[in-house]
């Protein structure tokens, strides 16, 4: 019992130093960010923008509708995850147990390594330096898909102080290359002499200049759906501050 609070306490003081830093940042910029999340089955894509205001408010648009008639919703300055053990949808948390069948990736080094090449030429061809892998990232990040995969949701990690694409897909659609390649031909629907593009947050996020760290998780459900969540370090999306850091291929 002392052993698992000993690791619940490491996890808690790692995710407060992080999450200090980019409160930190956050705070400082007082800027608005905006997130994107994309579900993929067998082809079918399904589109989530979320908006960050300074005032802490959240807007949420699904496949370009706004929800809660256009209110916007109220969100804690600061929290911190949710474990896989709890499972938070419309602000109600409920146990889950975790199912035997979830896997998380068992060949964690070269699933990351291929992860972060792939990002990376993405980057390269957007005139951008490449991402570094961060341990406490990448914790967090296979934290997070442990839960969707265990929970069957699809959302976010709840005040997410750090850049955020999650994915899901299965059979062929469910391979790291075409996760991130969904992420990326978002690039098709992005004006670089404007800024700006419906549903492109992927993709900015990809090659933003000022992100520098990366963290990767992946983890198969019971139904053999495959999330991947990749964790960003500082954030890109910020609004205001797209064309200094998404440039057109060189």
């Amino acid at each position: 019992m002392s052993h698992r609070n000993d690791a619940l306490s490491d996890f808690d003081r790692k995710w407060e130093e992080m999450a200090a830093q980019r409160q930190q940042f956050a705070t400082h910029n007082g800027t608005t960010r905006t997130e994107t999340q994309i579900s993929i089955v067998n082809g079918v894509r399904k589109e989530i923008v979320t908006t960050y205001h300074p005032d802490g408010t959240i807007t949420t648009t699904i496949d370009g509708r706004q929800s809660d008639g256009g209110k916007a919703q109220k969100i804690q300055a600061e929290r911190r995850p949710e474990r896989q053990s709890v499972v938070r949808i419309k602000s109600k948390a409920k146990t889950v147990e975790p199912s035997k069948t979830t896997k998380a990736s068992t060949d964690s080094s070269d699933f990351k390594a291929e992860v972060l090449q792939l990002i990376n030429d993405c980057r390269k061809q957007h005139q951008v330096s490449p991402l570094r892998l961060d341990d406490n990232l990448s914790n967090l990040a296979q934290d997070w898909a442990n839960h969707l995969a265990s929970s069957g949701s699809f959302a976010h990690r709840p005040n997410c102080k750090f850049g955020e694409n999650i994915a899901m897909g299965s059979g062929s659609w469910g391979t790291v290359q075409s996760l991130v390649k969904s992420w990326y031909d978002e690039v098709n629907d992005y004006s670089f002499s404007k800024g700006s593009g419906p549903g492109t947050g992927h993709f900015t996020q990809l090659v933003w200049k000022n992100s520098q760290l990366l963290g990767v998780g992946r983890a198969t459900a019971p139904n053999g759906s495959t999330y991947l969540v990749t964790n960003y370090d500082p954030a890109g999306n910020f609004i205001g501050q797209y064309q200094n850091n998404v440039f057109p291929k060189r």
